[in-house]
Protein backbone atom coordinates (compact mmCIF):
# COMPACT_ATOMS: atom_id res chain seq x y z
CA UNK A 1 0.00 0.00 0.00
CA UNK A 2 1.43 3.23 -0.83
CA UNK A 3 0.90 6.26 1.76
CA UNK A 4 1.95 8.72 -0.22
CA UNK A 5 -0.68 11.24 -2.31
CA UNK A 6 -0.29 12.28 -6.07
CA UNK A 7 1.41 15.87 -6.22
CA UNK A 8 -1.64 17.10 -7.66
CA UNK A 9 -3.79 15.76 -4.98
CA UNK A 10 -2.28 17.04 -2.41
CA UNK A 11 -1.82 20.87 -4.27
CA UNK A 12 -5.83 20.76 -4.73
CA UNK A 13 -6.40 19.90 -0.91
CA UNK A 14 -3.87 23.01 0.20
CA UNK A 15 -5.21 25.34 -2.32
CA UNK A 16 -8.96 24.41 -0.47
CA UNK A 17 -7.68 25.18 3.00
CA UNK A 18 -8.03 28.46 4.64
CA UNK A 19 -4.77 29.97 5.03
CA UNK A 20 -4.04 31.96 7.88
CA UNK A 21 -3.02 35.19 6.92
CA UNK A 22 0.03 37.18 8.11
CA UNK A 23 -1.04 40.78 6.75
CA UNK A 24 -4.37 42.75 6.34
CA UNK A 25 -6.14 42.51 2.93
CA UNK A 26 -5.26 45.14 0.68
CA UNK A 27 -7.12 48.47 1.19
CA UNK A 28 -9.90 48.68 -1.84
CA UNK A 29 -11.19 52.36 -2.27
CA UNK A 30 -12.72 54.07 -5.73
CA UNK A 31 -10.69 57.12 -4.92
CA UNK A 32 -7.30 58.04 -5.98
CA UNK A 33 -5.21 57.58 -2.55
CA UNK A 34 -2.45 60.15 -2.18
CA UNK A 35 -1.16 59.41 1.37
CA UNK A 36 -1.07 57.29 4.28
CA UNK A 37 -0.11 57.36 7.96
CA UNK A 38 0.01 54.48 10.44
CA UNK A 39 -1.21 55.59 13.94
CA UNK A 40 2.18 54.78 16.42
CA UNK A 41 -0.13 53.13 19.15
CA UNK A 42 -3.02 51.07 18.10
CA UNK A 43 -3.99 49.39 14.81
CA UNK A 44 -5.16 52.12 12.80
CA UNK A 45 -4.20 53.48 9.50
CA UNK A 46 -5.50 56.88 8.18
CA UNK A 47 -5.71 57.20 4.20
CA UNK A 48 -6.22 60.35 2.22
CA UNK A 49 -7.87 60.36 -1.33
CA UNK A 50 -7.25 63.08 -4.06
CA UNK A 51 -10.91 64.11 -3.44
CA UNK A 52 -10.09 65.32 -0.11
CA UNK A 53 -11.10 62.55 2.16
CA UNK A 54 -9.64 61.30 4.90
CA UNK A 55 -10.66 57.51 5.82
CA UNK A 56 -9.45 56.12 8.87
CA UNK A 57 -8.72 51.94 9.04
CA UNK A 58 -9.00 49.84 11.82
CA UNK A 59 -6.94 46.77 11.01
CA UNK A 60 -6.15 43.21 11.64
CA UNK A 61 -4.85 40.05 9.75
CA UNK A 62 -8.31 39.32 8.95
CA UNK A 63 -10.35 42.50 7.79
CA UNK A 64 -10.29 46.47 7.63
CA UNK A 65 -12.90 48.20 9.36
CA UNK A 66 -13.61 52.18 8.65
CA UNK A 67 -14.18 53.74 11.51
CA UNK A 68 -14.26 57.19 10.41
CA UNK A 69 -14.51 59.46 7.09
CA UNK A 70 -14.45 62.82 7.11
CA UNK A 71 -14.60 65.38 3.80
CA UNK A 72 -11.25 67.56 4.91
CA UNK A 73 -11.10 69.72 2.10
CA UNK A 74 -12.90 70.43 -1.66
CA UNK A 75 -8.75 69.72 -2.73
CA UNK A 76 -6.47 66.73 -2.94
CA UNK A 77 -4.86 65.83 0.17
CA UNK A 78 -1.79 65.49 -0.27
CA UNK A 79 0.28 64.06 2.93
CA UNK A 80 -0.99 63.19 6.67
CA UNK A 81 1.15 62.15 9.39
CA UNK A 82 0.26 61.40 13.02
CA UNK A 83 2.65 62.75 15.45
CA UNK A 84 4.46 61.12 17.68
CA UNK A 85 2.20 59.86 20.32
CA UNK A 86 -1.07 59.56 18.17
CA UNK A 87 -2.63 61.92 19.86
CA UNK A 88 -2.71 64.25 16.56
CA UNK A 89 -2.99 63.95 12.62
CA UNK A 90 -1.31 66.65 10.51
CA UNK A 91 -2.62 67.44 7.17
CA UNK A 92 -1.91 69.04 4.01
CA UNK A 93 -4.14 69.82 1.41
CA UNK A 94 -3.87 71.23 -2.45
CA UNK A 95 -5.35 74.52 -1.40
CA UNK A 96 -2.49 74.92 0.83
CA UNK A 97 -4.02 74.50 4.33
CA UNK A 98 -2.34 72.72 6.97
CA UNK A 99 -4.65 70.72 9.75
CA UNK A 100 -4.30 68.96 12.64
CA UNK A 101 -6.79 67.08 14.05
CA UNK A 102 -7.40 65.42 17.68
CA UNK A 103 -7.67 61.62 17.26
CA UNK A 104 -9.74 61.23 19.96
CA UNK A 105 -12.36 63.09 18.60
CA UNK A 106 -11.28 63.53 14.88
CA UNK A 107 -12.42 67.53 14.90
CA UNK A 108 -10.04 69.91 13.66
CA UNK A 109 -8.08 71.46 16.50
CA UNK A 110 -6.15 73.60 14.63
CA UNK A 111 -6.09 75.38 11.07
CA UNK A 112 -3.92 77.26 9.22
CA UNK A 113 -5.37 78.40 5.59
CA UNK A 114 -2.99 79.65 2.70
CA UNK A 115 0.02 78.25 5.31
CA UNK A 116 2.73 78.38 2.23
CA UNK A 117 3.41 79.79 -0.97
CA UNK A 118 2.41 76.92 -3.30
CA UNK A 119 0.99 73.54 -2.44
CA UNK A 120 2.90 71.04 -1.21
CA UNK A 121 3.74 67.02 -1.43
CA UNK A 122 4.36 65.14 1.66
Amino acid sequence: EIDEEDDLIKALKEARQKKERNCPPDIKSSDLLTDLSFHPESDLIAVGSITGDLSVFKFTNEENTLTKKLKLSKKTLRGLEFNEDGSSLLTISKDRTFRILDTETWNISDKFVKCHDAALYS
